[in-house]
């Protein structure tokens, strides 16, 4: 009887040791997260380069609005609408502010630049339009009342455009 029991209590210990894996349910979990990823990694891959050029787009636009306040901000602070402290043209926009400071605002490239420092890049597009005080366009230096700034920007195939339309001060 104690033998039998002997038998019994090791058999069981036998089936209480089996509790691994065998090798072809290791192979078919191997097989299956193989189809898995392989499924996975295409559309993981393309929403990662999606993420990073819109990224790259938002830098370059955010760059882009920070000019452009920057420029607007400046170009109120024109010193008056004469041939001495305003020279203007389609890409290219040169002025005297009050403080007696030229700056320069143009296309090189494609980069604005203020007095040839870069303040944003992917600019492929820069006009300068001038209104007088009635909104007509007009050319001549001592009737401009409004500036207007249009500049497209471009980046990994996406195009935005921004324009900003400027009165300035005590002209």
């Amino acid at each position: 009887m104690m033998s039998r029991m002997w038998i019994q209590k090791n058999s069981n210990q036998m089936m209480n040791q089996n509790k691994g894996f065998t090798l072809i349910e290791i192979i078919m979990v191997i097989v299956i997260l193989g189809i898995v990823s392989s499924i996975a990694a295409p559309m993981i891959y393309e929403a990662s380069q999606s993420a990073s050029q819109q990224y790259k787009m938002t830098d370059v636009l955010d760059d882009a609005r920070i000019a452009l306040e920057r420029m607007t901000r400046e170009i109120r602070m024109v010193r008056s609408a004469t041939a001495a402290d305003l020279s203007i043209g389609a890409s290219t926009l040169t002025f005297t502010d009050v403080t007696a400071s030229v700056i320069t605002y143009t296309l090189s490239g494609s980069n604005l630049t203020r007095n040839g420092q870069i303040l944003a890049t992917h600019v492929t597009s820069l006009i300068f339009s001038y209104q007088d005080a009635n909104g007509n366009t007009t050319a001549v230096v001592t009737q401009v009342r409004y500036i207007t700034i249009t500049m497209v920007i471009s980046e990994s195939g996406y195009t935005t455009n921004l324009k900003e339309v400027v009165a300035l001060y005590d002209v």
